[in-house]
């Protein structure tokens, strides 16, 4: 890999010809070097990093009664970052909820009102 393009020059042959591919195509791709099950993965601009230490903060509900919700702040350890998906090693339970949006103002146990909820990120990653 030429590591100023970060390109490399690949040749390949199809087990069954296409007329869409042409030489000279650019194509992205992505090379696995290991697979992982179980794994927590959120967007990375949920992490604030403060003082040498990444968290996020981590919406629990309120002490009183309705939809009152406040923020945890949960350390963690960050994995792999790919594609702006960041690993969480450590920290963080696949069914908690991270705040993506203004967690760089907040503090422990401070009261928020969800106006937006982000769907789960896939299991499994696409090349899109």
């Amino acid at each position: 890999v030429d590591p100023q393009t970060r390109t490399l020059e690949l040749k390949i042959g199809l087990l069954q010809p296409d007329r869409r591919i042409k030489a000279g195509m650019f194509a992205a791709i992505k090379i696995v070097t290991e697979k992982k099950d179980k794994i927590v993965k959120i967007p990375a601009d949920c992490v604030v990093r403060r003082f040498g230490s990444s968290f996020v903060f981590v919406v629990k509900p309120g002490p009183g009664e309705g939809d009152s919700r406040v923020v945890e702040r949960r350390q963690i350890t960050p994995g792999i970052l790919i594609d702006d998906k960041l690993e969480i090693a450590g920290g963080l339970e696949p069914d908690e909820e991270a705040v993506i949006l203004g967690q760089t103002l907040l503090e422990d146990g401070s009261a928020v009102k969800v106006v937006g909820e982000v769907p789960p990120l896939p299991a499994a990653d696409r090349l899109d």
